[in-house]
């Protein structure tokens, strides 16, 4: 099993597939000395078919890994330019807030927040949250490091401003190099069952998307009523952890509907 190396701080993707085509069935019906000529080109057809759908899988998961690392990217730089903006300039802080939401999509964004150095909300796209605070939630309390300057991804949580589940973006903001605040983009976990459904990878597939400690953040298919996605974490795969690779194969039970997969 032959793996490529992902760039760091991207999510992982797992892709689900089972039933390959198998050739078998339909040559054994040829008897006598040819018997054993049907089950080895079965056997080389089948493999073929493997390698070919193994390929397949391997440069679309490839090829939506690198999408969605650029998606992170793009709200990465959004955030910063965003925080930089609020530094220099409150005044025109959510006239550029609004004309970056609308080049990342409505689609995507379900809203853009800001808070004090207390976790209290000061500004919200969704409008006044006065008294909202989200000085438990992880995507609040990791910015208190003052060793971390990065972006971080949460799991999915339901908003407390806009109700909805939604996949918290969050940055620190400093002024004078004193943390001031955070500044968060709610993006919409939807957004990605979308993109995972259009997706022709047989009635059987499933893309997922997983932060590298196993938190399932979004599903391109039926999710069971009693996965609960604000708490559903993997454990034990291959593709998870930091030196995870980006792409490979393997066989197991799936921890969300227990159904064998590859």
């Amino acid at each position: 099993m032959r793996f490529r190396e992902p760039s760091s701080g991207h999510p992982g993707l797992f892709w689900r597939y089972r039933h390959l085509v198998a050739a078998a069935a339909l040559t054994l019906v040829i008897v006598g000395g040819m018997i054993g000529a049907a089950i080895i080109i079965a056997q080389l057809r089948r493999d073929a078919a493997d390698t070919l759908m193994r390929t397949t899988l391997a440069n679309i998961a490839i090829a939506l890994s690198e999408s969605v690392g650029g998606l992170v990217k793009s709200i990465d730089i959004t955030l910063i330019s965003l925080s930089r903006h609020y530094d220099e300039s409150e005044e025109h802080f959510a006239e550029e807030a609004t004309a970056l939401i609308k080049e990342l999509g409505r689609d995507l964004v379900v809203q853009l927040s800001l808070t004090d150095r207390d976790g209290q909300i000061i500004y919200s796209t969704q409008g006044p949250a006065s008294g909202v605070s989200i000085r438990d939630r992880e995507h609040f309390k990791v910015h208190l490091d003052p060793a971390r300057d990065d972006l971080y991804i949460s799991r999915q949580v339901i908003g407390r401003v806009s109700g909805k589940p939604s996949i918290q973006f969050s940055r620190k903001i400093t002024r004078h190099g004193e943390f001031a605040g955070v500044i968060v983009l709610s993006v919409s976990p939807d957004y990605f069952v979308r993109l995972f459904g259009k997706l022709d990878i047989g009635d059987e597939g499933a893309v997922s998307l997983f932060r590298q400690d196993g938190a399932m953040l979004a599903r391109g298919s039926y999710v069971p009523s009693q996965i609960d996605m604000t708490t559903f974490t993997i454990r034990d795969r291959p593709f998870l952890g930091p030196d995870a690779p980006v792409s490979g194969f393997y066989d197991t039970n799936s921890q969300i509907d227990g159904q064998p997969i590859s």
